[in-house]
């Protein structure tokens, strides 16, 4: 009896230095790698890539996962963004192809954080690009004008 209690208890505790040990190796304690944020670049054009990497002024920045045409005249990569430039991805970006890459551009001096899975407007390239900024600053002033114009008439009538 005694020696099947001896054994009862070796069982035991060999039981527990082996959970222990267990324990000390469980992915619990490890990190969990920092995986891409993955976002989504609408083109109105076939971008036309060459390159499946994203660069910033020469700097490899990202990936494009995949790219698929929706349509005629709405083009979409699937694009990640590497963790370290998560603080770039801001909602004045836009992405141009510059030589069959994609490069990362701003429309503005400051915009908000990105969530994962937004949409991002892309340009098959530098016209495109100019012809857009040159629209918005042409209907920013329109804006300002009617505001102005709308400011002055309430002065006007109170």
């Amino acid at each position: 009896m005694k020696r099947t209690r001896f054994w009862y208890w070796a069982v035991q505790v060999c039981c527990v230095f082996i959970a222990a040990g267990c324990a000390t190796q469980s992915p619990m304690n490890t990190p969990l790698p920092e995986f891409d944020k993955v976002f989504y670049v609408m083109f109105e054009d076939n971008p036309e890539l060459a390159s499946n990497d994203i660069y910033l002024k020469g700097m490899k920045i990202g990936d494009i996962i995949s790219q698929k045409s929706a349509g005629e005249d709405v083009h979409v990569a699937k694009i990640s963004i590497d963790p370290k430039y998560d603080d770039l991805m801001k909602d004045n970006v836009i992405f141009m192809v510059d030589d069959g890459r994609l490069e990362y551009d701003t429309v503005d001096e400051e915009g908000q954080d990105l969530n994962e899975g937004a949409k991002i407007l892309g340009f098959t390239g530098k016209t495109s690009l100019y012809w857009f900024r040159t629209k918005n600053k042409v209907r920013n002033v329109s804006n300002a004008a009617v505001e102005k114009a709308e400011e002055l008439y309430n002065r006007v009538v109170d």
